[in-house]
């Protein structure tokens, strides 16, 4: 992950090995404004994920990473947010897109798996789903009360796929 100064200077803020810390697919900033959350997976992008090989990690403003992660048990974690406060109860919860099998590449003629989940982290740290049924969700904004979730689909250069088939998925919750 690198760092861009007002003076646009570019550097490496924190370097993670992908073969042992993961590889970072996303970033966020926790609800308290001092750490950010990286979401990351061993081994490559492409590769299929192994269960529990999903994790978000903190990393502090000086660019150390906390060696316990935040949450654990995911399979390809893509997307993170953090709920804003006026997304009732669940305001300053973590939200996280994940994938389970990118399936990259893939024949055009091949039906995609319709595997991915999308989770909130509760005050315990355990990942609770929302929502399932997504092929690879990737990003996820409140809007108005609601979440609104991206998926790629099989769009994607990887994949040999290179289609306009992407979709965004509303939704509204019922809070406890």
């Amino acid at each position: 992950i690198y760092q861009v100064t007002a003076d646009n200077a570019c550097s490496p803020f924190v370097t993670f090995d992908g073969a042992v810390t993961g590889a970072p697919m996303a970033l966020a900033f926790a609800a308290d404004g001092k750490s950010m959350l990286v979401t990351l997976k061993k081994g490559g992008i492409l590769e299929p994920p192994t269960a529990g090989s999903g994790i978000i990690v903190r990393v502090s403003p000086d660019g150390k990473v906390d060696q316990t992660p935040v949450v654990q048990g995911l399979s390809q974690p893509m997307g993170i947010m953090i709920a804003p406060a006026t997304f009732g109860t669940y305001g300053g919860q973590i939200f996280v897109a994940d994938v389970a099998n990118i399936q990259a590449p893939v024949p055009m003629t091949q039906t995609l798996q319709a595997d991915g989940k999308v989770y909130r982290v509760g005050n315990d740290g355990k990942p609770q789903m929302v929502a399932s049924g997504f092929v690879n969700p990737v990003g996820m904004l409140v809007v108005d009360g609601s979440l609104w979730v991206t998926d790629i689909n099989g769009d994607f250069i990887a994949g040999k796929r290179e289609l306009p088939d992407g979709f965004i998925v509303k939704l509204t919750p019922t809070h406890e």
